[in-house]
């Protein structure tokens, strides 16, 4: 993925390299516009931020037990992880986690039931994972829990933290295992849903 500072230096690159290759003056007014309006996309390009993505993690209990996912995505394939994802341009983090775990798993959960546990940054500052906990045990059928083509290869509901050298990423692991030990029997009894 391009970001906004290698683009600005692409357009800028291009700029100097047409000036050399051609004068643009040659070819009227419209050119002079085209370079100018491309000068000042790359101005702006200039002035963005790059700013760190923001992944939403839930832990969810259902039917007893916590919702882990097998990956079936390159990094961190075949180990176990919390389902998640980045949170989208227009939603808010509670949208995005309740989104993320249907997607993956075929769980739903309310938004507004879930709660901040931690922030962790990861990859030198350039991701910041959100782990959340949804505040209500899960009464669900087995049947809607279904794992997601191409990302998820499996679902487990776990009633023991797995062991660490199974689980995909370190954070992960960390939280995994902060959930048995203090989470877990503070979770509300199971809700309506409705």
């Amino acid at each position: 993925m391009t970001n906004y500072k290698t683009a600005a230096a692409t357009l800028k690159k291009g700029l100097g390299d047409a000036s050399t290759a051609d004068d643009w003056h040659k070819y009227g007014e419209g050119y002079g516009d085209l370079r100018r309006t491309v000068q000042q996309v790359a101005a702006a390009l200039d002035k963005c931020f790059d700013n760190p993505g923001t992944v939403v993690v839930p832990m969810v209990n259902v039917n007893g037990g916590l919702l882990l996912i097998r990956r079936a995505l390159a990094d961190g394939f075949g180990k176990l992880a919390l389902p998640g994802g980045y949170q989208g341009l227009g939603e808010t983090w509670q949208e995005a986690g309740a989104r993320e775990v249907l997607e993956e798993t075929g769980v739903e959960i309310r938004a507004e039931d879930l709660a901040i546990t931690q922030v962790v940054t990861v990859q030198d500052g350039k991701v910041n994972l959100l782990f959340c906990a949804h505040l209500f045990k899960v009464v669900t059928d087995v049947e809607k829990i279904k794992p997601q083509p191409g990302e998820v290869s499996q679902i487990l509901l776990a009633t023991k933290a797995p062991d660490p050298a199974e689980i995909a990423f370190p954070t992960h692991a960390e939280q995994i295992d902060r959930y048995f030990n203090a989470f877990k029997n503070v979770l509300m009894p199971a809700d309506n849903q409705d």
